[in-house]
């Protein structure tokens, strides 16, 4: 008899032993999850997590449902060693489950730094380029300051960065030099444009018009709005010299 306990026992204990394993085993999938790489080559995490969900729920309702069939068919000793193993789990599932919304979450915090950085790295790759630009838009006007083209390109950079003075006196100075520059004048009435200086750029506007009539059904909107933008800002300037 005492053999025969022993043996129970350990049988007992041994169902334990390895429900416990197997709750282990689930909540390392889980665990293990955390650590891939956001750029891995196979994002297999929200899946795995699901698994790894659904068997820890259906291994602890089966254990539970085990239990009650063995106690109701009279093994009552082995239906309590599997209530015990399932006991056990408990805490595994609701582990399982908490960990697979934590997962979500750490996967977007993921997903959103590699954003972050992949934005980082562009942006710094253009201000690169940028000053490599710059460099070598300075370099040309050193050697040639009637460089017409180095002339446009820093008026370029400068629109870009909002210094539309800078941008308005380089563009003046090509169309001085190229008076027939079309695109100089256009570019110099969207800077005169940007610093509300709404008579000038109708003036550059028109100017491209006459050198280029095709352009007049692209550039006519542009000037009816400086000139819309002209009139609104005309009683404001008469009512401050009051």
């Amino acid at each position: 008899m005492e053999t025969a306990g022993t043996k129970e026992k350990v049988t007992r204990y041994g169902i334990a032993f390895v429900t416990v394993l197997l709750g282990l085993y689930a909540a390392s999938l889980v665990a293990g999850d955390y650590s891939r790489g956001p750029n891995s080559e196979f994002d297999l995490s929200g899946l795995r997590s699901l698994v790894v969900i659904g068997l820890a729920a259906t291994h602890f309702v089966l254990l539970a449902v085990a239990g009650l069939a063995l106690r109701l068919s009279g093994r009552k000793s082995w239906g309590r060693a599997v209530h015990m193993a399932c006991a056990l789990s408990l805490p595994l599932v609701v582990l399982s489950i908490g960990g697979g919304g934590l997962l979500s979450q750490a996967r977007s915090a993921r997903e959103s730094e590699r954003r972050d950085r992949e934005t980082e790295a562009r942006n710094v790759a253009a201000r690169a380029a940028e000053a490599a630009q710059a460099a070598s838009i300075e370099r040309a006007l050193r050697a040639n300051p009637s460089d017409t083209s180095a002339l446009s390109r820093r008026a370029e950079q400068s629109a870009r960065r909002n210094d539309f003075g800078n941008a308005i006196v380089d563009l003046r100075r090509v169309i001085a030099l190229e008076p027939d520059n079309v695109q100089a004048h256009v570019e110099l009435a969207r800077a005169l444009t940007a610093t509300q200086k709404y008579d000038e750029a109708i003036a550059a506007y028109e100017a491209a018009m006459r050198l280029n009539p095709s352009l007049t059904a692209t550039l006519a909107p542009a000037v009816r709005q400086c000139r819309e933008l002209g009139q609104r800002q005309s009683p404001r300037s008469d009512s401050s010299t009051r």
